[in-house]
Protein backbone atom coordinates (compact mmCIF):
# COMPACT_ATOMS: atom_id res chain seq x y z
CA UNK A 1 0.00 0.00 0.00
CA UNK A 2 2.93 2.46 1.07
CA UNK A 3 4.51 1.69 -2.13
CA UNK A 4 1.51 2.48 -4.56
CA UNK A 5 1.11 5.50 -2.93
CA UNK A 6 4.54 6.56 -3.40
CA UNK A 7 4.33 5.91 -7.25
CA UNK A 8 0.79 7.32 -7.59
CA UNK A 9 2.67 10.73 -5.88
CA UNK A 10 5.72 9.94 -8.20
CA UNK A 11 3.53 10.14 -11.54
CA UNK A 12 1.09 12.88 -10.21
CA UNK A 13 4.93 14.90 -10.62
CA UNK A 14 5.85 13.43 -14.00
CA UNK A 15 3.04 11.59 -15.76
CA UNK A 16 2.01 8.15 -15.53
CA UNK A 17 4.22 7.24 -18.69
CA UNK A 18 7.36 8.31 -16.97
CA UNK A 19 7.24 6.61 -14.26
CA UNK A 20 8.35 3.08 -15.22
CA UNK A 21 7.23 -0.13 -12.61
CA UNK A 22 7.83 -3.00 -15.86
CA UNK A 23 10.29 -5.92 -15.28
CA UNK A 24 11.86 -4.81 -18.90
CA UNK A 25 12.42 -1.51 -17.56
CA UNK A 26 13.39 -2.24 -13.87
CA UNK A 27 15.64 -4.92 -15.07
CA UNK A 28 17.57 -2.88 -17.80
CA UNK A 29 18.06 0.28 -15.97
CA UNK A 30 18.42 -1.63 -12.49
CA UNK A 31 22.34 -2.84 -14.98
CA UNK A 32 25.59 -1.17 -15.47
CA UNK A 33 28.11 -2.41 -18.08
CA UNK A 34 29.20 -5.25 -15.88
CA UNK A 35 26.56 -6.36 -13.89
CA UNK A 36 23.14 -6.75 -12.80
CA UNK A 37 21.71 -5.50 -9.42
CA UNK A 38 20.98 -8.07 -7.02
CA UNK A 39 17.81 -5.90 -5.82
CA UNK A 40 16.09 -4.59 -9.01
CA UNK A 41 14.53 -0.96 -8.81
CA UNK A 42 11.18 -0.31 -7.52
CA UNK A 43 10.37 2.18 -10.15
CA UNK A 44 12.23 4.34 -12.78
CA UNK A 45 11.61 7.93 -12.92
CA UNK A 46 12.15 10.32 -15.48
CA UNK A 47 11.74 13.76 -14.63
CA UNK A 48 12.10 15.98 -17.70
CA UNK A 49 12.92 19.09 -15.50
CA UNK A 50 14.78 20.29 -12.38
CA UNK A 51 11.47 21.11 -11.09
CA UNK A 52 10.40 17.94 -11.23
CA UNK A 53 13.34 16.32 -10.10
CA UNK A 54 13.16 18.25 -6.71
CA UNK A 55 9.71 17.64 -6.28
CA UNK A 56 10.42 13.96 -7.08
CA UNK A 57 13.11 13.89 -4.46
CA UNK A 58 10.89 15.46 -2.15
CA UNK A 59 8.16 12.73 -2.53
CA UNK A 60 10.57 10.05 -1.86
CA UNK A 61 12.60 12.00 0.78
CA UNK A 62 8.82 12.50 2.92
CA UNK A 63 8.46 8.18 2.37
CA UNK A 64 11.91 7.35 2.93
CA UNK A 65 12.28 5.68 -0.01
CA UNK A 66 16.13 5.11 -0.97
CA UNK A 67 17.06 6.91 -4.20
CA UNK A 68 19.72 6.45 -6.57
CA UNK A 69 20.93 8.35 -10.18
CA UNK A 70 21.62 7.29 -13.07
CA UNK A 71 23.10 9.38 -16.34
CA UNK A 72 23.92 7.64 -19.47
CA UNK A 73 24.39 4.21 -18.25
CA UNK A 74 27.95 3.71 -18.96
CA UNK A 75 28.88 2.42 -15.14
CA UNK A 76 31.41 0.13 -14.56
CA UNK A 77 31.28 0.78 -10.60
CA UNK A 78 27.80 -0.53 -9.39
CA UNK A 79 27.55 3.56 -8.89
CA UNK A 80 23.48 3.85 -9.91
CA UNK A 81 22.97 0.08 -8.84
CA UNK A 82 19.85 -0.17 -6.26
CA UNK A 83 21.08 -1.92 -3.69
CA UNK A 84 17.92 -1.70 -0.95
CA UNK A 85 14.51 -3.38 -1.58
CA UNK A 86 12.14 -0.41 -2.57
CA UNK A 87 14.92 2.03 -4.19
CA UNK A 88 13.35 4.56 -6.74
CA UNK A 89 16.13 4.97 -9.76
CA UNK A 90 15.98 8.50 -11.39
CA UNK A 91 16.57 8.40 -15.03
CA UNK A 92 18.16 11.72 -15.41
CA UNK A 93 18.09 11.24 -19.54
CA UNK A 94 15.32 13.83 -20.10
CA UNK A 95 17.05 16.83 -18.20
CA UNK A 96 19.71 16.62 -21.02
CA UNK A 97 17.17 17.67 -23.79
CA UNK A 98 19.38 15.91 -26.52
CA UNK A 99 20.34 12.59 -27.64
CA UNK A 100 23.74 11.24 -26.32
CA UNK A 101 25.30 8.34 -27.09
CA UNK A 102 29.30 6.72 -27.09
CA UNK A 103 30.08 4.96 -29.68
CA UNK A 104 33.36 3.37 -31.02
CA UNK A 105 35.57 4.05 -33.72
CA UNK A 106 33.09 2.57 -36.31
CA UNK A 107 30.09 4.26 -34.88
CA UNK A 108 28.48 1.29 -33.29
CA UNK A 109 26.34 2.20 -30.20
CA UNK A 110 28.04 1.19 -26.80
CA UNK A 111 25.63 2.80 -24.36
CA UNK A 112 21.98 3.25 -25.30
CA UNK A 113 21.21 6.84 -26.59
CA UNK A 114 20.12 9.29 -23.73
CA UNK A 115 16.85 10.63 -25.24
CA UNK A 116 16.86 9.62 -28.06
CA UNK A 117 13.97 11.31 -29.80
CA UNK A 118 10.80 9.50 -30.96
CA UNK A 119 11.15 11.09 -34.31
CA UNK A 120 14.55 8.75 -34.25
CA UNK A 121 12.74 5.82 -33.12
CA UNK A 122 10.11 6.03 -35.56
CA UNK A 123 12.94 6.67 -38.05
CA UNK A 124 14.50 2.95 -36.98
CA UNK A 125 11.43 0.89 -37.40
CA UNK A 126 12.10 0.00 -39.88
CA UNK A 127 14.34 -2.06 -41.49
CA UNK A 128 16.31 0.35 -44.48
CA UNK A 129 15.40 3.94 -41.71
CA UNK A 130 17.55 1.71 -39.42
CA UNK A 131 20.18 1.23 -42.05
CA UNK A 132 20.18 4.47 -43.20
CA UNK A 133 20.94 5.80 -39.60
CA UNK A 134 23.44 3.90 -38.78
CA UNK A 135 24.87 4.84 -41.83
CA UNK A 136 24.93 8.33 -40.55
CA UNK A 137 26.81 7.12 -37.47
CA UNK A 138 29.46 5.69 -39.01
CA UNK A 139 30.35 8.42 -41.41
CA UNK A 140 29.83 11.21 -38.24
CA UNK A 141 32.34 8.66 -36.22
CA UNK A 142 34.63 8.76 -39.11
CA UNK A 143 34.82 12.43 -39.11
CA UNK A 144 36.81 12.65 -36.08
CA UNK A 145 39.16 9.40 -36.39
CA UNK A 146 42.03 11.54 -36.83
CA UNK A 147 40.82 14.97 -35.05
CA UNK A 148 41.03 15.82 -31.49
CA UNK A 149 38.51 18.65 -31.36
CA UNK A 150 34.73 18.21 -31.89
CA UNK A 151 33.20 18.21 -35.41
CA UNK A 152 29.73 18.78 -37.14
CA UNK A 153 27.35 16.24 -38.67
CA UNK A 154 24.46 15.94 -39.98
CA UNK A 155 22.70 12.22 -40.05
CA UNK A 156 20.39 11.16 -43.14
CA UNK A 157 17.25 12.55 -41.75
CA UNK A 158 18.56 16.16 -41.93
CA UNK A 159 18.93 16.50 -37.84
CA UNK A 160 22.84 18.09 -36.30
CA UNK A 161 25.03 16.37 -34.89
CA UNK A 162 28.28 17.39 -32.80
CA UNK A 163 30.75 14.92 -32.95
CA UNK A 164 33.81 14.44 -30.34
CA UNK A 165 36.68 11.82 -29.88
CA UNK A 166 36.89 10.28 -26.47
CA UNK A 167 41.12 10.12 -26.01
CA UNK A 168 43.48 7.91 -24.29
CA UNK A 169 46.97 8.80 -24.54
CA UNK A 170 46.39 10.30 -27.65
CA UNK A 171 44.71 7.56 -29.34
CA UNK A 172 41.27 7.71 -30.21
CA UNK A 173 38.89 5.06 -28.63
CA UNK A 174 35.66 5.90 -28.99
CA UNK A 175 32.99 8.70 -30.15
CA UNK A 176 30.75 10.63 -28.70
CA UNK A 177 28.02 12.20 -31.00
CA UNK A 178 25.10 14.59 -29.16
CA UNK A 179 22.63 15.95 -31.27
CA UNK A 180 19.35 14.40 -32.95
CA UNK A 181 18.21 17.64 -33.19
CA UNK A 182 17.63 20.02 -35.84
CA UNK A 183 18.89 23.73 -36.22
CA UNK A 184 15.31 24.60 -37.77
CA UNK A 185 12.08 22.58 -38.09
CA UNK A 186 11.62 19.98 -40.52
CA UNK A 187 9.84 21.21 -43.41
CA UNK A 188 6.56 18.87 -44.79
CA UNK A 189 8.45 18.08 -47.99
CA UNK A 190 11.30 16.36 -45.99
CA UNK A 191 9.00 14.31 -44.17
CA UNK A 192 6.82 12.74 -46.54
CA UNK A 193 10.37 12.30 -48.53
CA UNK A 194 11.67 10.20 -45.26
CA UNK A 195 8.00 9.07 -44.53
CA UNK A 196 7.91 7.59 -48.11
CA UNK A 197 11.49 6.20 -48.61
CA UNK A 198 10.99 4.37 -45.27
CA UNK A 199 7.31 3.07 -45.18
CA UNK A 200 6.22 5.31 -41.78
CA UNK A 201 3.10 6.64 -41.18
CA UNK A 202 3.70 9.84 -42.70
CA UNK A 203 0.98 11.47 -39.24
CA UNK A 204 2.86 10.32 -36.70
CA UNK A 205 6.36 10.87 -38.24
CA UNK A 206 4.87 14.41 -38.92
CA UNK A 207 3.77 14.84 -35.32
CA UNK A 208 7.25 13.05 -34.02
CA UNK A 209 8.72 16.08 -35.95
CA UNK A 210 6.82 19.21 -34.43
CA UNK A 211 8.18 17.74 -30.57
CA UNK A 212 12.07 18.20 -31.97
CA UNK A 213 13.35 21.06 -30.50
CA UNK A 214 15.49 22.95 -32.74
CA UNK A 215 19.35 23.42 -30.98
CA UNK A 216 21.66 26.44 -31.50
CA UNK A 217 24.99 25.54 -32.67
CA UNK A 218 26.38 27.03 -29.74
CA UNK A 219 24.32 25.38 -27.15
CA UNK A 220 24.70 22.19 -28.80
CA UNK A 221 29.00 22.93 -28.87
CA UNK A 222 28.82 23.91 -25.52
CA UNK A 223 26.85 20.30 -24.76
CA UNK A 224 29.43 18.17 -26.83
CA UNK A 225 32.41 20.15 -25.00
CA UNK A 226 30.95 18.90 -21.86
CA UNK A 227 30.30 15.27 -22.55
CA UNK A 228 33.73 15.00 -23.81
CA UNK A 229 35.51 16.19 -20.85
CA UNK A 230 33.43 13.70 -19.14
CA UNK A 231 34.10 10.27 -20.80
CA UNK A 232 37.48 11.57 -21.67
CA UNK A 233 37.79 11.72 -17.76
CA UNK A 234 35.87 8.40 -16.93
CA UNK A 235 38.24 7.25 -19.89
CA UNK A 236 41.41 7.79 -17.85
CA UNK A 237 40.08 6.58 -14.74
CA UNK A 238 38.72 3.16 -15.86
CA UNK A 239 42.76 3.14 -17.57
CA UNK A 240 44.31 3.58 -14.33
CA UNK A 241 41.67 1.26 -12.38
CA UNK A 242 43.16 -1.17 -15.30
CA UNK A 243 46.37 -1.16 -14.92
CA UNK A 244 46.27 -0.82 -11.19
CA UNK A 245 44.89 -3.91 -11.22
CA UNK A 246 47.54 -5.60 -13.58
CA UNK A 247 50.20 -4.19 -11.26
CA UNK A 248 48.30 -5.68 -7.85
CA UNK A 249 47.99 -9.06 -9.77
CA UNK A 250 51.80 -8.68 -10.77
CA UNK A 251 52.83 -8.09 -7.00
CA UNK A 252 50.50 -11.25 -5.79
CA UNK A 253 52.21 -13.31 -8.21
CA UNK A 254 55.65 -12.26 -6.86
CA UNK A 255 54.32 -12.72 -4.07
CA UNK A 256 53.39 -16.47 -4.32
CA UNK A 257 56.53 -17.31 -5.56
CA UNK A 258 58.66 -15.78 -2.83
CA UNK A 259 56.12 -17.78 -0.42
CA UNK A 260 57.36 -20.98 -2.23
CA UNK A 261 61.33 -20.03 -2.22
CA UNK A 262 61.15 -19.97 1.49
CA UNK A 263 63.28 -22.35 3.29
CA UNK A 264 64.76 -23.63 -0.08
CA UNK A 265 68.31 -23.10 -0.34
CA UNK A 266 69.85 -25.14 -2.76
CA UNK A 267 70.10 -22.83 -5.88
CA UNK A 268 68.68 -25.96 -8.53
CA UNK A 269 65.66 -26.56 -6.88
CA UNK A 270 65.04 -22.29 -6.32
CA UNK A 271 65.56 -22.25 -10.39
CA UNK A 272 63.23 -25.50 -10.76
CA UNK A 273 60.60 -23.96 -8.35
CA UNK A 274 60.37 -20.47 -9.31
CA UNK A 275 60.16 -21.28 -13.03
CA UNK A 276 57.45 -23.36 -11.93
CA UNK A 277 55.72 -21.26 -10.11
CA UNK A 278 55.61 -18.39 -12.69
CA UNK A 279 54.80 -20.38 -15.22
CA UNK A 280 51.58 -21.42 -13.25
CA UNK A 281 50.81 -17.90 -11.54
CA UNK A 282 51.74 -15.72 -14.84
CA UNK A 283 50.61 -18.10 -17.36
CA UNK A 284 53.78 -17.83 -19.19
CA UNK A 285 54.76 -20.91 -21.18
CA UNK A 286 57.79 -22.68 -20.02
CA UNK A 287 60.12 -22.98 -23.83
Amino acid sequence: MEQSALLEALAAVVGTDRVLTDVESRTFYSTDVFRQANELALAVVQPGSVEELHACVRVCVSRAAPMVVRGGGASYTDGYLPTQPGTVLFDMSRLTGIATSIRDHAGQAITDPAEKPWFCGLMQSTPSGLAACRESHAQAAALVESADQPCRASCYAGLCQSVAPILLQGRHIGTIIVGDRPEHQLTPLRIESLATAHGIDMALLTEAAEELRPWSEERMAAATRFVQQLANTIARLCFNAYQLRCRMDDLAAVHDVAVKLSGRTRLQEILDTATKQLVETMELKAS
